[in-house]
């Protein structure tokens, strides 16, 4: 069987990079359900398995016809369920201690306490609005950790602007409903209302 893909990155990941991020425990790797799912599938085959890299976009037809495939996939409203059990026998877990630098130690501490966090109702409502206009001005579906990504890795956007809008989705200013807290006295209370029309203040309000 030979797999032919346009990405070097998944080739790396499933040969030259594979013993080395086992042993790491993919600590710190991006989609290490579906890369252990295809290295145990791979495992799994009595058959040698071998691939080859194509150059994307280029009138290859098998990596045009997956082009189209995934395009398909990403207008869908809902993704696919995509079985990604591994037998007991192919499931490795953790890493292996002569791996463990002091750096990936503290990365999957990290990793793990961001596991836990219970995200805020009005940080998750705001990604939903910022969802749902992004798909109807764009066509195209994000997801949440996708917005996240572009909005703290972006070249383009300056870092006051970038901290304005994490601090928005997060409702973090202090204004309207912000401003309605038990321990308030009534003047700090009344700065949660428009000075001017006398509604509950917004970021929206304001903006």
């Amino acid at each position: 069987l030979t797999q032919e893909t346009d990405s070097k990155l998944v080739i790396q990941v499933v040969t030259t990079r594979l013993a080395k991020d086992e042993a790491e425990g993919y600590i710190g790797k991006k989609n290490v359900d579906i890369t252990r799912a295809v290295v145990a599938a791979l495992r799994s085959r009595k058959a040698p398995v071998s691939f080859k890299w194509v150059k994307g976009h280029s009138g290859h037809t098998r990596n045009e016809g997956a082009d189209r495939l995934a395009d398909l996939g990403v207008k869908k409203h809902a993704p696919d369920e995509v079985d990604l059990a591994i037998p007991a026998d192919l499931r490795l877990t953790g890493a292996k201690l002569q791996a463990l630098t002091q750096r990936l130690a503290y990365k999957a501490i990290m990793n793990r306490k961001e596991g836990k966090l219970v995200p805020r109702p009005k940080t998750t409502r705001n990604l939903d609005m910022i969802q749902a206009g992004i798909e109807d001005a764009c066509q195209v579906q994000v997801t949440k950790q996708s917005i996240w990504k572009s909005l703290m890795n972006s070249k383009v956007i300056t870092r006051e602007a970038r901290r304005f809008m994490w601090m928005s989705i997060h409702d973090a200013y202090m204004i309207g409903p912000n401003w309605l807290k038990d321990n308030m006295s009534e003047e700090q209370k009344s700065r949660a209302t428009c000075g001017v029309c006398n509604e509950l203040e917004s970021m929206t309000h304001i903006l």
